[in-house]
């Protein structure tokens, strides 16, 4: 099975969608395991096969993606993301940044967006923050080639 086959049966809704953009995003990468069977002795390894994401240790199954990742629910799961983002610079030399963060708008509305993206609204910061991350990840995924991003300047 090809990785893209793989989270199509398993990863079926937007938020998990955008969990696993964010995990890629964060260095998570997909391995297949196998389980051990007394009966079969890795006979038939195809049903034994399940796949995971792997990073640093921890390892998260493809199917538990849903209930497992939490960048959506959890400031300690996405703003290591915010930060990876906003040390990184536009191909043009450009930082990255967060150009607004947690302004209300006229509804009473939370809103986030890094510069040069759009504008996320939504009564939770985190959810806003989120839906800014997400879209940042697909701009940069389809926009910007990893040859043309550079390490801005150091987090302190």
């Amino acid at each position: 099975m090809t990785e893209k086959e793989i989270i199509a049966k398993w990863v079926n809704n937007d938020i998990a969608k955008g969990n696993l953009s964010i995990m890629i995003f964060d260095g998570w990468k997909i391995k297949a395991y196998q389980t051990f069977d007394p009966d079969n002795n890795f006979q038939n390894r195809g049903s034994n096969t399940y796949y995971a994401y792997e990073r640093y240790g921890s390892v998260v199954r493809v199917e538990d993606i849903q209930h497992d990742i939490v960048y959506h629910q959890s400031w300690s799961a996405l703003m290591p993301v915010v930060e990876k983002i906003i040390k990184l610079k536009y191909p043009d030399g450009e930082d990255i940044f967060l150009r607004t963060f947690g302004m209300l708008d006229e509804k009473g509305n939370l809103m986030v967006r890094f510069n040069r993206s759009q504008l996320f609204h939504d009564k939770s910061l985190i959810k806003a923050t989120w839906f800014a991350v997400v879209d940042f990840i697909e701009y940069f995924n389809e926009e910007i080639k990893a040859e043309d991003i550079s390490v801005s300047r150091p987090m302190i």
